[in-house]
């Protein structure tokens, strides 16, 4: 199976996020749940059971070389913020 530009975008923005995820010290393995076909990436932002999740869905024709980063940085931000909230109810 041949991969789109469209798949390779959409690899470089997960590795972002879980660049970002990392280096904000926490193991993106045990935090991001990617939806590949979907274009849908989860994150958790709290440890409650059941876990609750920031779900972040990309249209397609957003990844561009250019937004990757920018796109990444967001959900990173959104998932901060959601993560903060959790922890303080």
């Amino acid at each position: 199976m041949t991969r789109s530009i469209g798949d390779e975008r959409w690899d470089a923005f997960v590795v972002a996020v879980a660049r970002r995820v990392s280096e904000s010290g926490r193991d993106p393995s045990a935090v991001l749940y990617e939806t590949r076909r979907q274009r849908k990436l989860r994150a958790i932002t709290s440890s409650v059971t059941p876990p609750k999740f920031l779900n972040y869905e990309v249209p397609e024709g957003t990844l561009t070389t250019t937004a990757t980063d920018r796109l990444a940085d967001g959900f990173v931000e959104k998932w901060t913020a959601q993560c903060r909230a959790e922890e303080r109810r």
